[in-house]
């Protein structure tokens, strides 16, 4: 009978997240077989599967949802067991890999330059954070020099969502 019914995929990779951030994959379940299933999952820690259990008709297909939070670095490799019907036991295997955010900064050198022509007293340049990860990073700057003839604008408390780039003023006005 066990033939009759299919499972998958058996190995369910998440990839890349960054701490923090969720991701979402999807485990299906066909049934063949003349009569309903019981597929249920056991010892859930570190995954979120919806729903745990599901009885399955005949002729059709029960979805489970899976959700990995990234609580801290780590290369996440479990082997999640569930049951068909409390008695045939089955394993699929998820593994992710869970990172820090990381910010790109660009440009990482600032030249402010008078010209001859400039009337302005201050030079003005932009800073651009770019946010490739999946999850919201929150930072704060600072310029290392308090009481200096740069500015910045915005420096505590910054947020910059996933897949964002954050333009931020750097302004320099000679004393």
């Amino acid at each position: 009978e066990l033939q009759r019914i299919s499972a998958g995929p058996i190995n369910i990779d998440f990839g890349e997240l960054f701490i923090n951030s969720k991701e979402t994959r999807y485990f299906n379940v066909s049934n063949d077989l003349h009569k309903f299933i019981l597929v249920k999952f056991l010892d859930l820690k570190d995954l979120v599967i919806k729903p745990p259990s599901q009885v399955i008709p005949s002729a059709s297909v029960g979805s489970f949802t899976l959700e990995l939070t990234g609580h801290k670095q780590d290369v996440f490799t479990r082997l999640v067991t569930y049951t068909i019907n409390d008695k045939h036991t089955f394993k699929i295997r998820i593994k992710a890999k869970v990172e820090p955010v990381r910010l790109l900064i660009s440009p990482l050198d600032m030249e402010f330059r008078f010209s001859a022509e400039m009337t302005e007293r201050t030079i003005d340049k932009i800073l651009s954070i770019t946010n490739n990860g999946n999850s919201k990073a929150q930072f704060d700057m600072e310029l290392l020099q308090k009481a200096s003839a740069f500015k910045m604008q915005g420096q505590k408390n910054m947020e910059i969502d996933k897949n964002e780039t954050k333009e931020i003023k750097v302004s320099y006005t000679p004393t």
